[in-house]
């Protein structure tokens, strides 16, 4: 059943092995996170794509240790969007090069 999918998704966010994502289309969207990476965001039809990058597991910490130095928070994740144009929106705009 549908309850069985959502409360499933629910356990595997709660155990930080799929993280959800609002890329403001009003719908979320899960994403599994065995290989950390961070998101590319086309602000203008919403696509998300994942970015991998061999520092990123140590941009993450350093975020972390930031946060929690500057706010006493204790950080329990990272997540890293980058907002641009995708390249079949920048060639339906004309912008691509």
């Amino acid at each position: 059943s549908m309850a069985t999918v959502y409360n499933t998704l629910k356990m595997l966010v709660t155990y930080n092995l799929v993280i959800e994502l609002d890329n403001g289309d009003g719908a979320t969207h899960y994403d599994y996170f065995g290989r950390p990476h961070f998101h590319v965001v086309c602000d203008s039809c919403a696509k998300i794509t994942d970015v991998f990058d061999e520092h990123f597991a140590d941009l993450a910490k350093s975020l972390g240790t930031i946060t929690r130095d500057q706010t006493g928070y204790l950080v329990t994740r990272t997540d890293v969007e980058v907002h641009g144009l995708c390249p079949d929106c920048q060639a339906k705009l004309g912008l691509a090069r």
